[in-house]
């Protein structure tokens, strides 16, 4: 540490002589060296020992634009920014600063997508919808009321609150409406953007707000494979196949003994059929054949049916049908065969009936 300047001391009206000891040729701005000198150690040693800062914990601070505190509630520095209605909470949310155009005022809790233009350096938001690929590209949630021609927030990630929640149930997983503009359903739609989880379910619910556009909901199945059963049909009598020798499952539960497949999910489901028989000769007539897809609980009226025909004389018969079904939840389902003659030593090549999943709820 430099000491202290100490100025010249004149004897007697003299100036002492110019040596090693009495430097007074310039003696103020030495001195001014001197004290330059010792302010930078002083920043230098502040450097080295830094502040610090201590906010006192609240959770009721007045707005005013760049406060600084930390909250209590959320245990996080927050910050009041240009928007009243607000706080961001540091560490705990992904805000994006964009420009409403389109001519109404966005709510808040409305799940956006960008509209591809820049307005004042910031990108344009409009309501997301999931009724096309375009408009359900929803990468966030307004974080308050957005006026037409005005400048806000949008929370890529984090919570938003105060929100009318009060149609769903904490933990439900939110999905873009496929039928309402900026609409939430629990129900994911075919073309499926999540966009986030209830937190807070009451009429100022919270919304944790994490958005996934475009996503693959999971594909479960079930395969029963090869049945020694119906060795012979009664004309225009359904039969269902049982004795499954081989299975197969994902998500769904089968039976191979009486042939049923349990479905747990309501959604989109893809049946496939894969059938190989022989039998005795039919005569000379063509006969219709019918592949029926049942609630086991409803035998008599079959979900899908479809006809085909086997040709005079026939021997043999191959059947692969592919077809699509909405199910409801909690449905079991078996296949059924009927043909319009007796069908009789009946042996089946091949047998497997499968299901996959489109779109599950």
């Amino acid at each position: 540490m430099l000491n202290n300047y100490t100025e010249t001391i004149y004897i007697n009206g003299q100036q002492p002589s110019i040596d090693d000891t009495n430097l007074n040729n310039n003696e103020n701005q030495t001195k001014l060296i001197t004290l330059e000198v010792q302010s930078q150690e002083t920043k230098i040693s502040n450097l080295e020992t830094p502040t610090q800062t201590d906010y006192i914990p609240s959770n009721n601070i007045p707005y005013s634009e760049g406060t600084v505190f930390y909250d209590s509630s959320r245990k996080t520095l927050s910050v009041y920014n240009d928007i009243p209605e607000m706080t961001l909470n540091l560490g705990q949310e992904n805000i994006v600063r964009v420009y409403n155009n389109t001519g109404i005022t966005i709510p808040n809790g409305k799940p956006v997508k960008l509209d591809g233009y820049i307005t004042n350096g910031v990108p344009n938001i409009s309501l997301s919808q999931a009724d096309t690929f375009g408009n359900s590209r929803c990468f966030g949630v307004t974080t308050h009321d957005i006026s037409n021609g005005q400048e806000g927030f949008v929370t890529i990630m984090g919570s938003v609150q105060d929100i009318d929640l009060r149609s769903y149930s904490i933990g439900d997983m939110l999905y873009l409406s496929e039928s309402v503009l900026g609409g939430l359903t629990v129900i994911p739609p075919k073309i499926a953007t999540f966009v986030g989880i209830v937190l807070d379910n009451s009429i100022n619910g919270k919304l944790l707000s994490n958005p996934k556009a475009l996503i693959v909901l999971p594909t479960i199945y079930s395969i029963l494979q090869n049945v020694s059963t119906i060795s012979n049909i009664s004309a225009n009598i359904y039969q269902n196949f049982t004795n499954y020798t081989q299975s197969n499952n994902l998500g769904m539960t089968s039976n191979a003994t009486n042939g049923s497949i349990h479905l747990e999910h309501l959604g989109a489901y893809r049946i496939s059929l894969n059938i190989v028989a022989n039998f005795d000769t039919i005569g000379n007539a063509k006969e219709d054949l019918y592949i029926g897809l049942f609630d086991v609980n409803d035998l008599a009226n079959p979900i899908k049916e479809i006809k085909d025909f086997l040709g005079k004389d026939s021997e043999a018969g191959s059947f692969y049908p592919s077809f699509m079904v909405d199910i409801d939840s909690g449905t079991e389902l078996v296949i059924g065969i009927k043909c319009t003659t007796n069908l009789n030593n009946i042996s089946y090549s091949a047998m497997t009936f499968d299901i996959q999943s489109i779109n599950i709820i």
